[in-house]
């Protein structure tokens, strides 16, 4: 029932559907008391349903819908999941060479590519519980290394987010980098400082202290607001990983006042709830 709107809205029902729904509705409008809390919801989908038939709201398709939302036209997104797929082969152990799995290409299409975010990251949790994952870790690095990745700011969001869900601490050193990088989008920095802490939980202070420094500096000479940003972002990184050290630095009075904030209330956490959020 609580899907029932929104599947409406996106056209995924029939018109057998649509009246099986439409006498179920009915039953439960009339059956339950005015009040209640199923008797409204029922009302509620009784009304997308009715809308949907009558015609009195135009209504695209699920497909539809996402196709005008994708995050790459379908050339683009076409290059791009080529390369990744030969570099899934490449990375993929001998006696997988010559394995082809149709799916896998429909599954990169939607985890880099489809306009739901929560869609791509299950995908990603789906991706990186499967065989695959060394050889899709390996080829998600290899494309975020490429300059012509970063020439599209939603492309290189996605390809961070699902590398850092995919990847493990072999390839942070990828998103580390962009953390730095000052000829990148804005909001590739901030993706990368925001997720890596996934991929390095437990590591030691060595790893974070560069990019820490670096904005801090950056934020003492300047004021640099994109450098604000980062460390703000940065402090969850740092909070998931376990690193107090670098917390302990962005605590003080000298950070920017978002990021001494944020790593005073990790701080002010009790050991055992900030273990429970590291992945």
């Amino acid at each position: 029932m609580l899907g029932c709107v929104r599947k409406s809205q996106y056209g995924h029902f029939s018109a057998d559907d649509r009246q099986r729904l439409l006498s179920i509705t009915a039953e439960l409008t009339h059956d339950l008391p005015p009040g209640a809390r199923t008797r409204r919801l029922a009302e509620q989908v009784r009304s997308a349903l009715l809308t949907d038939a009558r015609g009195t709201k135009c209504i695209n398709r699920a497909d539809e819908l996402f196709e005008q939302q994708r995050l790459a036209d379908t050339t683009t997104a076409d290059v791009i999941i080529r390369r990744v797929l030969l570099g899934i082969q490449n990375a993929a152990d001998a006696d997988r060479q010559d394995f082809h799995d149709d799916l896998l290409l429909v599954l990169l299409d939607e985890l880099l590519f489809g306009p739901l975010f929560d869609i791509r990251l299950c995908l990603a949790m789906l991706l990186a519980a499967s065989p695959y994952r060394r050889s899709v870790s390996h080829a998600l690095a290899d494309e975020l290394r490429r300059p012509s990745t970063m020439a599209d700011v939603n492309i290189a969001v996605s390809l961070v987010n699902a590398l850092s869900v995919i990847g493990d601490d072999a390839h942070a050193g990828v998103l580390h980098n962009l953390i730095v990088r000052r000829d990148v989008p804005e909001k590739v920095p901030s993706a990368a400082a925001l997720y890596v802490g996934h991929m390095t939980a437990g590591r030691s202070s060595d790893i974070w202290r560069g990019a820490v420094s670096f904005h801090l500096h950056r934020w003492h000479a300047q004021r640099d607001q994109r450098s604000a940003d980062v460390l703000a972002d940065l402090v969850y990184a740092l909070g998931v990983s376990g690193d107090d050290a670098q917390l302990d630095v962005l605590s003080q009075r000298e950070a920017p006042i978002a990021a001494r904030t944020a790593a005073s209330w990790w701080r002010n956490m009790s050991s055992t709830v900030r273990s429970s959020a590291r992945v």
